[in-house]
């Protein structure tokens, strides 16, 4: 069970740092497009969403790598600690909680991205450096659709680990 929540902090830390490249990779892909566009250009309106989102991605999946890794130290120093069953029960509940509570925010946020791109880009008939922000808003909701969902499936199927896990340990809890 301890190696199996080891893998479960590594695989997190993993998807935390693809998020921080991705975010990367959209604030250098912004800053290609502004070198390269005209002002008040479709590319433009992109460069600048993605320099944005791009940078706010990075950073905030850059901190939950970190956050990842802190927690994973923690949790190798409890293991000595406990014992399998303990840990196997304590891990059930807290991953049973990060399912129900951990994605509202992030697809909440990636959702309005998308609407609000939506939005914008139907009202920016004249306008196309603001049609290219509202694409970027998009194409940025839609990665971090992605990213969550890879990660919820990947989270869903631990707990199924998880759960195997306490079943074969049985209903006793030191």
């Amino acid at each position: 069970m301890h190696e199996m929540v080891l893998q479960y902090y590594d695989a997190e830390r993993a998807s935390g740092l693809i998020g921080m490249e991705v975010g990367l990779g959209l604030a250098v892909l912004g800053l290609v497009f502004w070198s390269q566009c005209d002002s008040a250009t479709l590319g433009r309106g992109m460069a600048y969403g993605f320099v944005v989102f791009g940078v706010l991605l990075a950073l905030v999946s850059g901190r939950y790598a970190w956050i990842v890794e802190r927690r994973a130290r923690d949790e190798s120093v409890m293991f000595a600690e406990q014992s399998e069953a303990a840990v196997a029960w304590r891990e059930l509940a807290r991953v049973e909680k990060v399912l129900r509570t951990s994605y509202t925010v992030p697809l909440a946020a990636f959702t309005a991205l998308i609407a609000v791109g939506v939005v914008v880009a139907l009202l920016s008939n004249q306008a196309p450096a603001r049609k290219g922000v509202a694409l970027a808003f998009m194409i940025v909701g839609v990665l971090g659709h992605t990213l969550e969902a890879r990660s919820l499936e990947r989270n869903q199927a631990y707990l199924g680990r998880v759960r195997a896990s306490v079943a074969s340990l049985g209903t006793a809890f030191d």
